[in-house]
């Protein structure tokens, strides 16, 4: 009889070890499941900015089409090429560019550089993920909201500015960041920013590449002083991507 009794007793304790180990295995999966949204918004920026090649510009040789001002300037960056080569300027509104066209085109780029080492190449430096907010989701994409982030100068700035971001979801990649001014602004003493608009768009390099930029536009109309009026668009178009990594030059 007592033998009985402690068969049924541990019988008993093992279902209900079982009944709890599946109970508490259902809760970790509910729990992983119904994670904080941030949580859930972190890991699909951080998967798809992982498919982006911040030194893209060490392997990738690539033509950009800029148009400022009615004007179209084609160039060809190639970094496998010398230093002071790696930029050519192709051609301005079709034509041939003059040597002072060139040497002014070169100027540019040199500082563009320079600047260029102190800021964030990837997409991840223009917002904080930790503000992301969903607004839109489809099957084939997510759309968020989120709060610019920057560096330096522009950094008081970013509170009177909106984002988006949008995500495909084959490949998890960003497809678009469009960040503009959600108002008329003041962001110091005798400057007005009527709107400021940075859109950016990307692709892969190649079938099987990096993500990389493909399109971006920056406008700004602003007035300073209450005389100077500023009115500026520019257009950029990357495309012709060519892999030249195993023979480019690392300075």
């Amino acid at each position: 009889m007592m033998k009985r009794t402690i068969a049924k007793q541990t019988s008993c304790d093992i279902s209900m070890t079982i009944r709890v180990s599946i109970v508490v295995a259902l809760a970790i999966q509910c729990l992983s499941v119904f994670a904080a949204p941030e949580q859930q918004y972190a890991a699909i920026l951080e998967q798809a900015v992982s498919s982006f090649d911040e030194n893209y510009q060490q392997s990738w040789a690539y033509t950009e089409e800029s148009t400022r001002a009615g004007v179209t300037r084609t160039g060809r960056f190639d970094p496998s090429l010398p230093l002071k080569d790696r930029w050519q300027l192709l051609s301005i509104d079709g034509r041939p560019p003059a040597k002072k066209e060139i040497s002014k085109y070169l100027k540019e780029k040199k500082k563009r550089a320079e600047e260029a080492r102190d800021e964030g190449q990837g997409p991840d430096s223009l917002l904080a993920p930790e503000t992301l907010e969903l607004i839109e989701e489809t099957d084939d994409y997510w759309l968020f909201n989120f709060l610019p982030t920057s560096t330096g100068d522009r950094a008081e700035m970013m509170e009177y500015l909106d984002g988006k971001l949008r995500i495909t979801k084959k490949g998890t990649t960003i497809e678009y960041i469009d960040i503009r001014s959600k108002r008329a602004f003041k962001p110091r003493f005798g400057v007005r920013i009527k709107e400021l608009v940075s859109y950016f768009e990307f692709r892969r390099a190649a079938v099987e590449g990096p993500m990389v930029p493909s399109a971006m536009e920056f406008r700004i109309h602003m007035k300073a002083l209450g005389l100077i009026n500023v009115n500026e668009q520019v257009k950029i178009q990357y495309s012709d991507y060519e892999y030249v990594g195993e023979k480019s030059i690392r300075l």
